[in-house]
């Protein structure tokens, strides 16, 4: 039986149910694929500005008139050549510069050489920043940051802080929601992720930049869990796999709008902050999102779980206790009592025990 076909028999709460989750997942992404606009990295060579500058001091005005065609001649004699990266040729050199000097370059312009043999070979290491071949509008943190050359390391340590992140918000999500509960922790989560997302386009420096880039991506994988957790509990268990896949496609259509938002916003700190605003269109959720039943009842608040499942009979024209029966009915038919309570340690170790389990363990891990 196909997805369509599994949706056409859900009842009217379900749908709500899995159209919300679904669609709390769409702009997720932008925070998911932030790195392809922050560190995007075009053709750059060192700032050769400081050595001209320091030139100036001991040459006439009449000499430095600097025009386009003289400043490509400059960086020719300045700058190395090394392979492309694909090995089709030669390019400019990204990270070093010649050891000379503004009065050597103005040496070889009056001398006519058509070589440049007998100036140093030596190579430097930029130490005066970068100039980037950015086009329009375009910027990014990686070449704001400097996160280049010697410290190209930068951009692997981000997106390592964003991962370490989300294992860490994968990892608490849980213990969180069981103790706040499923609602709050979820809207709270949604609406931290793209506070921090925007706070991100604010950033002063890279130590800034990581840190945000970490706490959007706790959150973000906390309100992922979390959401799953209150469709999981407020629904069928026939119907929980469903739902799961029907947030994965939210992410997915989210994947494709990215494309053109990132066309659009070509400077990445607007695409940060644009990315933040976004988030408003999440307010509605605090209305429509109701309370895990299930986490209700586990807590001892049986008035207000009452509440929810009266609603929910209510939407989907059914009688209170047929929904308690479908909702809260042990998915094994067993008393409470019967329900061995495992330590995190063990249910840790199951994982490694259960072929079944441990093959889609390193499934996904692999997947990731």
């Amino acid at each position: 039986m196909g997805i369509r076909s599994r949706l056409a028999k859900f009842k009217k709460f379900d749908k709500r149910l899995t159209l919300w989750i679904t669609f709390s997942g769409v702009l997720n992404t932008l925070a998911v694929l932030a790195p392809l606009v922050n560190h995007y990295q075009p053709e750059f060579h060192c700032d050769l500005s400081k050595v001209w500058n320091e030139g100036v001091l001991n040459t006439t005005p009449g000499a430095l008139n600097l025009t386009s065609k003289r400043m490509q001649a400059y960086k020719k004699f300045m700058l190395p050549l090394e392979p492309k990266n694909d090995g089709s040729g030669l390019k400019v050199s990204s990270c070093n510069y010649y050891n000379r000097s503004l009065q050597d370059f103005l040496l070889y312009e009056q001398s006519n050489a058509t070589n440049m043999s007998g100036f140093s070979k030596k190579q430097l290491s930029c130490n005066s920043g970068y100039t980037f071949d950015f086009i329009g509008a375009e910027s990014s943190a990686a070449a704001e940051f400097e996160m280049v050359c010697g410290d190209d390391y930068k951009k692997s340590m981000a997106v390592f802080s964003y991962m370490l992140g989300m294992t860490i918000g994968g990892v608490v999500s849980g213990a969180i929601s069981d103790r706040m509960g499923r609602k709050p922790v979820f809207l709270f989560a949604q609406f931290a992720q793209f506070i921090g997302f925007g706070l991100t386009g604010f950033s002063v420096n890279y130590i800034m930049y990581a840190a945000l880039i970490f706490f959007y991506g706790a959150s973000g994988m906390v309100n992922f869990y979390t959401s799953l957790l209150i469709g999981a509990e407020t629904t069928e268990r026939k119907n929980r796999n469903i739902i799961c896949v029907c947030m994965h496609f939210g992410y997915a259509f989210g994947y494709v709008l990215f494309v053109p938002f990132a066309y659009l916003v070509r400077d990445w700190r607007w695409f940060c902050k644009m990315g933040g605003l976004l988030g408003l269109i999440y307010i509605p959720l605090i209305w429509i999102v109701d309370e895990s039943p299930r986490w209700l009842m586990a807590t001892g608040q049986t008035d207000r779980a009452d509440a929810v499942i009266n609603k929910i009979a209510r939407i989907n024209g059914e009688t209170c206790e047929a929904t308690t029966e479908k909702l809260l009915k042990n998915d094994e038919d067993k008393k409470e009592g019967q329900v061995e309570k495992l330590s995190f340690s063990k249910t840790f170790m199951m994982l490694f025990a259960e072929p079944f389990i441990l093959i889609r363990l390193l499934a996904m891990a692999m997947a990731w």
